[in-house]
């Protein structure tokens, strides 16, 4: 961590991450799951090459050298950013010793939820850069068939990168229209009797069966001053992925974020121009598509 002045809290650091699971933060990392680095630049495994996927001969005679797998010099790097939030709790509010560490407690709350709808920012970006499949995601005037272009997809993924996605990302107003497709009640057991589709039962109809996360974060579209226009930030959009759970720079995760072990916590100081203790956030990543074979867009309609 950097050299500062200010104390760096281990109780509300703990806190913090216990905050992360109610959070916008959970549907982040779960697309773009974390994988910590001990330096802040680095390079890792790019599946976006074409012959990434390529079969290795990895045969050798007696006393013959075995086939090396490196990183070489043009493999691409990540590097990270550093970030940070400030937030200002006022004596006024601290009068009271007994409630002193819930006020704390629910700054912190605030912190990891606005940095988490920061941090989806830059994720969103990465998403829109990947093109959404052509002629897709008709669903609501029952053109298509969401659970068959669904798995379609599960099938190219497969095809491309020899192993089941195991990832499905939808946003409530696709799920919605997915629901309400006429194909998907035809599938049902009972059909239009039939309440809203689950994630559950989503996830049974699809080849491989994988986990599906509705993802509800939402955010204001408008500026500052403005009357509030809130979308979901990954509207009328589906993913299909692969994203694990035990991230590293080698595994077929198409996006991951790259973070520093020095990444600092929550860190608290005083500011007597403001007759405020402070609390600061802090992280260091970088969020990258390291994988755009692994992953397919449909755009809902």
């Amino acid at each position: 961590m950097y050299p500062t002045s200010a104390t760096r809290s281990k109780y509300l650091t703990d806190y913090a991450k216990g905050v992360i699971p109610a959070a916008t933060v959970a549907v982040v990392d779960r697309i773009a799951p974390i994988v910590l680095v001990s330096s802040n630049s680095g390079q890792y495994r790019d599946w976006n090459i074409k012959n990434a996927f390529q079969v290795v001969d990895a045969s050798r005679g007696q006393g013959g050298k075995a086939t090396m797998l490196q990183l070489d010099a043009t493999s691409p790097a990540y590097v990270c950013r550093p970030y940070g939030l400030d937030m200002p709790i006022d004596d006024f509010t601290q009068v009271d010793v007994e409630f002193a560490n819930a006020d704390r407690e629910a700054a912190v709350e605030t912190l990891v939820q606005i940095g988490a709808t920061s941090r989806m920012q830059v994720l969103k970006t990465n998403i829109d850069a990947i093109t959404a499949e052509s002629g897709k995601g008709v669903w609501l005037d029952n053109s298509g068939d969401p659970i068959a272009e669904m798995n379609e997809q599960i099938v190219n993924i497969s095809k491309a990168s020899g192993s089941l996605p195991n990832l499905v990302v939808i946003d409530p107003t696709s799920l919605n229209i997915a629901g309400n497709n006429t194909k998907t009640i035809a599938r049902q057991p009972g059909a239009a009797q039939i309440g809203a589709i689950t994630a559950s039962w989503l996830s049974s109809v699809l080849l491989g069966n994988p986990e599906v996360l509705i993802a509800a974060n939402a955010q204001d579209t408008t500026k500052r001053g403005v009357a509030a226009a809130n979308a979901f930030s990954l509207a009328n959009t589906v993913l299909i992925m692969h994203s694990s759970r035990t991230p590293n720079i080698y595994d077929l995760s198409a996006f991951k974020t790259f973070r520093s072990r020095a990444t600092g916590g929550v860190r608290m100081y005083r500011d007597e121009s403001r007759r405020s203790d402070v609390l600061a956030l802090d992280w260091f990543e970088d969020i990258k598509t390291v994988s755009s074979p692994c992953v397919k867009k449909i755009t809902v309609s």
